[in-house]
């Protein structure tokens, strides 16, 4: 028997047609990494997302008036929340005596921060499309 000399080193290739795999792999452009990481979780959080159901619609929404409100206070928190009063936020004095029935559906849409409108996109997410895949968004 012949004896086979070993390799200098382990390789793994799953495919041999397409030559030896390499040992450092290439790095990749900072936009196909990152479109790939956002690709992977809409498709593990949101599988049946598509740009024209319901839940898509709200959250763009939701991040839309959530960038204006941002917009109109300019960094102040005080005025911050003056523009989320004059938005629409929930006050109940107004909407009993005020009789500004606006206020129910006009709050949905105003978040006071960052992490206040990413946790309620996340679960709109996580939910609404399982829920819109089940009854259906027409």
């Amino acid at each position: 028997m012949a004896a086979v000399a070993a390799p200098d080193r382990m390789e793994l290739n799953i495919n041999d047609d397409a030559g030896p795999a390499p040992l450092i792999s290439q790095p990749q452009p900072a936009g196909t990494v990152r479109q790939s990481f956002i690709t992977t979780l809409c498709t593990v959080f949101c599988p049946y997302a598509t740009a024209y159901s319901v839940i898509f619609a709200i959250a763009m929404v939701n991040i839309v008036v959530f960038i204006i409100t941002v917009g109109l206070a300019k960094g102040d928190s005080n005025k911050f929340a003056c523009v989320l009063y004059k938005a629409g936020a929930i006050d109940s004095y107004d909407l009993k005596y005020n009789y500004e029935i606006h206020r129910l559906f006009a709050h949905m849409f105003l978040h006071a921060s960052k992490e206040h409108i990413m946790g309620n996109m996340a679960m709109l997410c996580l939910f609404g499309f399982e829920v819109e895949k089940q009854i259906g968004h027409t």
